[in-house]
């Protein structure tokens, strides 16, 4: 009866922490857009920004330079969140290029918005409407010149350029023989409901760090309690 409560407890607090946090349904990228003009729960969710990117293997597209583009005829479509695949390369996710996601927003809404990147492999350079904005790592056209380093980033900006927000990343990778490119989709969102967003997770961490370290403390104290029984069992 005791098992059949604590599995029954967990059961309805696990359901009701998906009813709470469950993620809203919303657009997905098509063609390298995405169109949130029509979305009214913007201003209360955030948004994974799944789908198709433009994708542009082995070029380094530059933004932030005025006689840069992009080459049409090197253009593809590739699904984010995924492990892109270069089957011209001997290792098959070792190599580079440039992700591009426009977004369609109202410019009428609160324009101030926030970008987290849980997990680009393994360098990349994050441009926002022309702009760098950050680096994780240093990108490179070959191993010599790239140092690898993946660390989630949450970046904040404000859309100035009224309702096309322009979403730029260079990547690369030369040392993670398994995955390559945005493994994890970016999330999307008002500032103040990604601040919300990335302190629920910052609690489920602390939490479950909280839980390991009772059980590991429990553990530790039966393992003590069985020696000590142990060890009087042979004193008798």
């Amino acid at each position: 009866m005791i098992i059949l409560l604590f599995l029954t407890v967990l059961t309805v607090f696990r359901l009701t922490w998906f009813q709470l946090f469950a993620a809203a349904e919303h657009p997905h990228a098509v063609k390298g857009v995405l169109d949130l003009r029509n979305w009214d729960q913007l201003s209360q969710h955030t948004v994974s920004l799944e789908g198709e990117w433009e994708f542009y293997p082995h070029f380094f597209y530059q933004p932030e330079q005025k006689n840069s583009r992009l080459p049409a005829e090197n253009k593809e479509t590739i699904q984010v969140p995924g492990n892109w695949n270069f089957s011209n390369e001997k290792v098959s996710t070792y190599g580079y290029g440039t992700y591009r996601l426009r977004i369609l927003t109202d410019p009428s809404k609160e324009e101030f918005y926030a970008l987290h990147f849980p997990e680009i492999h393994s360098s990349a350079a994050i441009f926002i409407n022309g702009e760098l904005f950050a680096h994780s790592g240093k990108v490179g056209t070959g191993k010599q010149d790239y140092e690898p380093m993946n660390i989630p980033k949450t970046l904040h900006f404000a859309a100035d350029n009224g309702e096309e927000i322009e979403i730029v990343i260079q990547a690369a990778n030369y040392d993670d023989l398994f995955k390559g490119g945005i493994v994890k989709a970016p999330i999307f969102g008002l500032a103040g409901n990604m601040e919300k967003t990335m302190d629920i997770h910052v609690f489920n961490v602390i939490s479950s760090c909280i839980i390991y370290l009772l059980h590991s403390f429990y553990s530790f104290t039966i393992f003590l309690l069985g020696r000590h029984v142990k060890n009087n069992r042979q004193l008798l």
